[in-house]
């Protein structure tokens, strides 16, 4: 889940496409690999220093999750100007790899914590293996068929980050303060905490304008934002449409109803309302409006 979200981030905050989620699984993947080969050494049966990797994990997630939402800003590059994917992607995976890192070295931890890969208990790590792809299975059917659905990315970290903690102090025997960080969450939850720090992420994502909503949908996410009085849509960072456009509705719209004989049916793919506009001036067309 970890993983999903913060490349969605990522590409949400860059605009990208196919070419920087290269990069971004390029970055994850080498540092899974360097966290599970060099980083797990110097955590070798030591269960202390394991529980230390939930912590640090639990840190890492909010922080990248946030350095997301922000970067766009450090960098000085004005919302909505789509990055080179390269530049982006090369820069967002590095931002991953310290996560994926630590990662890694859980995985290898757990590994031998749990007796795999030890003498004689070589041909076990094929179990190990199904249960992290189990895992794999149950973490993206819970997010897209549920969680995506019903909360928002913040409290989806939230939650995640809760678990690191809790599972962190667990191992260490500090079952009491995992205890309050579960209060302290559901405490968070109900104060509706999350969805407060999501409006304050967004409008420091979109300075110079007014959001007036942004959703995370199964899809990505969808924001609007207002700014002199015109209203635009921007889809995983990338504009859509604006309203108040109507030289590019009409050039939209007419080119190829004008082309047709007698048009009686329209598909209309985006675009927004003054798109709607201009098709419904044709008589007798029905028109059917997709948005993703």
């Amino acid at each position: 889940m970890a993983q999903v979200i913060l490349i969605r981030e990522f590409m949400s905050a860059f605009g990208g496409n196919e070419l920087m989620f290269v990069f971004l699984m390029a970055g994850w993947l080498l540092g899974i690999a360097g966290g599970a080969g060099r980083i797990s050494s110097f955590f070798h049966n030591s269960p202390s220093k394991s529980a230390g990797l939930f912590l640090i994990a639990g840190l890492l997630l909010p922080a990248l999750f946030i350095a997301a939402h922000l970067i766009r800003l450090w960098l000085g590059i004005p919302s909505g100007q789509i990055v080179d994917a390269i530049f982006a992607g090369g820069l967002s995976a590095l931002f991953a790899v310290p996560l994926s890192m630590v990662y890694g070295a859980i995985f290898t931890a757990l590994s031998r914590a749990s007796g795999h890969g030890q003498e004689g208990k070589e041909k076990d790590i094929g179990g190990l293996y199904a249960i992290e792809a189990l895992g794999f299975v149950v973490g993206g059917i819970l997010l897209t068929g549920f969680l995506w659905i019903s909360m928002g990315a913040v409290t989806i970290i939230l939650m995640l980050t809760l678990c690191h903690l809790v599972w962190g102090t667990w191992i260490l025997g500090l079952r009491s303060v995992g205890l309050i960080f579960v209060l302290a969450g559901l405490m968070l939850l109900a104060m509706g905490v999350p969805g407060k720090l999501g409006e304050v992420l967004s409008k420091l994502q979109w300075p110079g304008f007014k959001v007036m909503e942004s959703r995370d949908s199964v899809f990505g996410r969808v924001t609007v934002v207002e700014r002199s009085g015109q209203v635009s849509l921007f889809e995983n960072g990338i504009f859509a449409y604006s309203t108040g456009d109507q030289m590019t509705a009409e050039e939209s719209v007419h080119y190829a109803l004008l082309a047709h004989a007698l048009p009686k049916r329209d598909l209309l793919i985006g675009g927004g309302p003054g798109v709607i506009s201009e098709a419904l001036q044709y008589l007798n067309v029905r028109g059917d409006y997709v948005e993703m």
